[in-house]
């Protein structure tokens, strides 16, 4: 650990430099990739728990061990410098890391191994608390017992008693050196982000992480942070990567605000939210195996929450269960039906992974690398439901890679015995016949003779089969808000982290207009909904297409507000005019998909 006399020229002033590292990146004329739209599979290492170093994860990349499991991301939980409580969370030292697991180099080293094998690496990251033996607490209190200010004592939050208003998870505690109070999240010592040198701090810790080739962050519980606005929540979890260059980053939290119906996520501009919630032990797939929701409920929460998020750029996190009393078909069965509709899925290795019969485990690899072969089974491919009848526990989705070219059926049974299941393919363009392939397998499977297919399946099974479809699963063109071609009466941009590419056009007048020439025979209106939402017209070569409500009790920033489809193929006039009174609510204009 570092000593008290050069902190102050360590990690503080690295945090406070953060302005003149960030405009010192180089900046892009490109797009980022977006690694985590076309990839899915995460292990999770919680390295300072368990002691793995990152010389032998490194060491597993070189192998091939994480790219035969289909896996393409390795998650480090707090690689920073800890005691090990929860698991390593509160920090002794945010800028350099635990001797057990290996140098601040050899990190380095396990993430230029990780990119050039085409994987990325993410972390978990805590700047809500820090152990009370850091550095920077053990001094702010001897400062505060001489009556000093300083950069280090504003770190933190201090009170003569302990009747101050606390956060969620917030407490005070008494300091016998400083000799009054200071403030705590989870019983820790709390950082105080009403101070701007913690909001630098914050900012030097992720450059750092980030300068060391990180490509995204899970942030520890922000509603537990004492003093900090949403604005600057904006501003050091989201614009600070996004800042830094590279990969368009991976951003989410967890906590019950980065549940899938809160708004928080993407009020600040996260880039992923929780599927299942924040829930260790079940998920929506399991409650369907157990009855307790049906196939139709499953349905609707991908429509409702993953299909906006991504036709907006964004996504969604699951994690596998920490129930080990699941058997492997029903693990198996909760990562395909999750993973592959789309969501990205994470195991932790050293607690849930690790503990697996080899049979657990070798059904959970099979389901990553078939999703792993096909680019139709990626984040941003597109997902149709396919009618499998009234039975509650059958599912089955078709999903079309972004750029068209590949498809594929995915059908699901979630009862404890076997079943049979037809899959209506009416009206889903799916070539018939032809003989698909399985990807779990390589095998061919059964001819497809019509559009009435029977797929068997055993107790919790599933199959993933490469089909061809025809010439009416052209990819979604996005046009933003801001693209050229659009003209405006009324209405004015608004630099927004919730909208899509980061801004939008609002308006609260009623008659104000945007339009814009679009080809296609398809298109959707994507958006915001909130509480002081208006209501929108659309018309399409001058026909109204109806109106939508964007007044929600919640505030979402990808709902689909319109769909049109059998359009006559070529340009078609699109228009968004606000027809709510003037003042009576905002309309907003954010994303235009044709196809």
């Amino acid at each position: 650990m570092r000593t008290l006399r050069t902190l102050l020229a360590t990690s503080l002033t690295v945090a406070l430099a953060f302005a003149g590292l960030a405009a010192a990146a180089p900046a892009s004329a490109d797009p980022p990739p977006q690694p985590f739209s076309v990839q899915n599979g995460t292990f999770y290492h919680y390295v300072r728990e368990s002691g793995t170093p990152f010389s032998s994860i490194t060491g597993s990349i070189q192998s091939g061990w994480y790219s035969s499991r289909g896996a393409s991301d390795i998650r480090i939980y707090c690689p920073y410098e800890s005691t090990g409580e929860f698991r390593g969370v509160p920090a002794t030292d945010y800028f350099t890391t635990n001797a057990s697991t290996g140098s601040v180099a050899d990190f380095e080293t396990m993430v230029d191994t990780a990119h050039a094998a085409g994987m990325t690496v993410t972390m978990y990251v805590s700047l809500i608390l820090v152990d009370p033996s850091m550095d920077e607490f053990v001094l702010a209190q001897q400062q505060r017992a001489a009556g000093q200010s300083t950069a280090t004592t504003q770190l933190f939050r201090w009170a003569d008693d302990d009747a101050g208003a606390t956060p969620e998870f917030g407490g005070w505690e008494w300091s016998d050196v400083a000799q009054e109070y200071y403030a705590t999240s989870f019983g820790y010592p709390a950082l105080d982000f009403a101070n701007q040198v913690t909001r630098d701090y914050a900012k030097g810790v992720l450059t750092f992480w980030l300068d060391r080739g990180v490509d995204g962050f899970e942030y520890d519980a922000p509603q537990a942070s004492w003093g900090l606005t949403d604005a600057d929540a904006a501003d050091i979890m989201v614009d600070t990567p996004n800042a830094h260059g590279g990969t368009a980053k991976w951003l989410t939290a967890e906590s019950s605000i980065a549940n899938f119906d809160d708004p928080y996520s993407d009020s600040i501009g996260l880039t992923h939210t929780l599927f299942n919630g924040d829930d260790d032990l079940g998920s929506f797939a399991y409650d369907v195996m157990d009855g307790t929701r049906s196939a139709d409920d499953l349905e609707s929460h991908f429509a409702t929450y993953l299909d906006p998020r991504r036709a907006s750029g964004r996504g969604m996190n699951a994690a596998a269960s920490y129930d080990l009393s699941r058997s492997a078909s029903q693990r198996a069965l909760d990562a395909a039906v999750t993973a592959g509709n789309g969501v990205l899925y994470s195991t932790d290795v050293e607690q849930v992974y690790s503990q697996l019969s080899d049979a657990s485990r070798a059904a959970y690899d099979e389901v990553f690398r078939a999703i792993d072969s096909s680019s139709a089974l990626a984040p941003d491919a597109s997902r149709e439901r396919v009618p499998t009848g009234a039975d509650p526990q059958s599912y089955a989705t078709l999903r079309t890679s972004a750029d068209g070219s590949e498809s594929v059926l995915a059908v699901y049974n979630f009862r404890d015995v076997a079943a049979t299941i037809s899959a209506s393919l009416t009206g889903l363009d799916v070539t018939v016949p032809q003989t698909p392939t399985n990807l779990v397998t390589g095998q061919a499977a059964p001819q497809i003779a019509s559009s009435s297919y029977a797929v068997s399946l055993p107790a919790y099974g599933y199959v993933f089969l490469d089909v061809e479809r025809g010439a009416g699963t052209q990819p979604w063109t996005t046009v933003e808000d801001t693209a050229a071609g659009w003209t405006y009466q009324g209405y004015s941009p608004l630099a927004d982290p919730g909208a899509s590419g980061g801004a939008s056009h609002v308006s609260e007048s009623q008659g104000a207009y945007g339009q814009l020439t679009v080809a296609g025979s398809e298109l959707q209106i994507v958006g915001w909904r909130g509480p002081d939402g208006g209501t929108l017209e659309l018309f399409v070569d001058g026909v109204s297409r109806g109106t939508a409500q964007q007044q929600s009790p919640t505030e979402t920033f990808s709902a689909v507000l319109f769909s049109v489809s059998a359009l006559s193929p070529g340009d078609h006039l699109v228009r968004l005019q606000q027809v709510s009174p003037t003042g009576a609510g905002w309309t907003q204009i954010d994303v235009v998909r044709s196809r």
